[in-house]
């Protein structure tokens, strides 16, 4: 395993994870290329995802249903106004970057169990949540046709599309 731990690959219906301007696609053909991600502990049971080439942090600005993920700049917090150490913005809303990630037992999404730490992750089906709230990670609904990138998204709470797919890349 690399320092920080396992690199991955995200997948989510058939798209691989990838940044274009700081916002996050599931691009279902190259370009974008998918990114490389470095899974770590945040010491909370969550798990932070770090982009290998740029050091930037998948998360989101905010916990609203519809909130694009994004890669964010370690430190920078949930952006203008924010509070520099805890990410909080006037309203509420605060940088969400570490995850509640908890692997299935098929790609129907049946039987999920917590994954606590970086080192329980193997290739396969996961659900990746936004903690505080439970919404999930993945691909709007109702997206535009076509092969062009899909955006990234917070799902309503109780919106359940299935899992997306983490690959391992190096478990040395």
């Amino acid at each position: 395993m690399p320092d920080g731990g396992p690199l991955i690959r995200i997948t989510i219906r058939g798209g691989g994870l990838a940044v274009v301007d700081g916002l996050a696609y599931a691009a279902i053909l190259p370009p974008p290329h998918p990114a490389v991600w470095i899974a770590s502990s945040e010491g909370d049971g969550t798990i932070r995802f770090t982009e290998q080439s740029g050091g930037r942090v998948l998360g989101v600005p905010g916990t609203e249903p519809g909130t694009q993920a994004c890669a964010l700049e370690v430190g920078a917090g949930a952006g203008a106004g924010a509070d520099a150490a805890t990410g909080a913005r006037p309203g509420g809303r605060h940088a969400v970057t570490g995850w509640r990630v908890s692997r299935c037992s098929d790609a129907g999404g049946r039987a999920p169990v917590a994954v606590k730490h970086p080192s329980e992750l193997t290739s396969g089906y996961y659900v990746i949540e936004e903690p505080a709230t439970g919404a999930l990670l993945y691909r709007n609904r109702d997206e535009e046709p076509g092969l062009s990138p899909k955006p990234v998204a917070l799902q309503p709470v109780g919106v359940n599309q299935g899992p997306l797919i983490l690959q391992l890349i190096d478990e040395d």
